[in-house]
């Protein structure tokens, strides 16, 4: 069985190539090549280019919430969401040149391209979870496809922004989160009015002169 160091050796000999060689050429066996591994021990790790994105994906929200800080869930809901995303984008950028290599690939590759939204909903259902609210059932699947569309808006921005500060990403974050909070407002709206049981009240996020209209938001 591969162990940890092999993995992470495969992932990065992944990324590489994703980043430099058309996605047709980066077999499994062009990647076992580039972690200097045997086909057998590539095999016994991952069944597919895809399952190594997706163990990809599991690390990157490992890292993120290793690295958040302690006191995040005394900042308002808005602040968290910001800042763990962001967080994210922080862990992800030595991979920036092979992630934009797979966004230009998933719009020519529909499984590709589903694989991708399946991995980052799930991974975002994790982020929703490190801000302190649930990403269960219903009302979770909905604030976390919120929060998954907030995510991808702001990442079109951020791979094309090479500037240190990450100024035009910060703004655009801003802005997708707000968006996602008024998504998220009528959407609770509806679902309090036809599924009653299924959408709760936001009253019971905050105090109510300490919430902002992101609290208020997510809190549906």
């Amino acid at each position: 069985m591969a162990t940890e160091k092999t993995r992470q050796k495969i992932i990065d000999a992944f990324m590489d190539l994703v980043a430099s060689e058309p996605w047709d050429a980066v077999t499994m066996p062009a990647v076992a090549k580039a972690a200097s591994v045997k086909l057998d021990v590539l095999r016994a790790a991952y069944d597919s280019r895809l399952s190594i994105l997706e163990d990809f994906a599991r690390r990157t929200d490992v890292a993120v919430l290793r690295n958040l800080d302690p006191n995040l869930e005394e900042e308002k809901i808005r602040d968290r969401f910001f800042e763990v995303l962001m967080e994210r984008f922080e862990v992800l950028a030595p991979h920036k040149p092979a992630l934009k290599a797979l966004s230009r690939q998933a719009r020519r590759d529909p499984v590709l391209g589903l694989v991708l939204l399946r991995t980052v909903f799930q991974s975002q259902s994790w982020m929703v979870m490190a801000v302190g609210l649930g990403s269960e059932g219903l009302e979770g699947a909905v604030r976390t496809q919120a929060v998954t569309m907030a995510y991808l808006e702001t990442m079109r921005v951020w791979l094309d922004d090479d500037e240190p500060g990450l100024a035009k990403t910060m703004a655009a974050m801003d802005k997708a989160l707000r968006t996602a909070e008024r998504r998220l407002k009528r959407l609770a709206g509806i679902g309090r009015i036809f599924m009653p049981g299924r959408f709760r009240s936001s009253g019971r996020a905050e105090p109510a002169d300490d919430r902002d209209d992101g609290a208020a938001a997510a809190a549906t």
